[in-house]
């Protein structure tokens, strides 16, 4: 039982890494390191990795900002940073 368990754990994760392969085929990575090793961790985490890859790696193709609007391409303030050119940390001869 635990042979078939395994042999359909690994179909279903080089399923996984076969898909991630064609759409980095289709849509190549901005680092091309990120074209071998989304695949191979689809491998390896299989039906996660698919997802993670769908999730996270897909935003870093390089066509992936190709006609987004610029409102969405600048990173949005949450409110808990600080913005650019703000105030410089005290130093410790200033805290004394």
């Amino acid at each position: 039982m635990l042979t078939l368990i395994s042999w359909a754990s690994l179909g279903i994760a080089l399923i996984c890494a076969f898909v991630v392969a064609i759409d980095e085929i289709r849509h190549p990575q901005k680092m091309w390191i990120m074209n071998a090793v989304w695949p191979v961790s689809a491998l390896y985490f299989s039906v996660f990795g698919l997802w993670g890859y769908f999730r996270i790696g897909r935003r870093m193709a390089k066509d992936a900002m190709q006609g987004m609007p610029m409102a969405q391409m600048q990173p949005q303030m949450t409110g808990h940073e600080e913005p650019a050119g703000g105030c410089e940390p005290q130093s410790e001869r200033d805290a004394i």
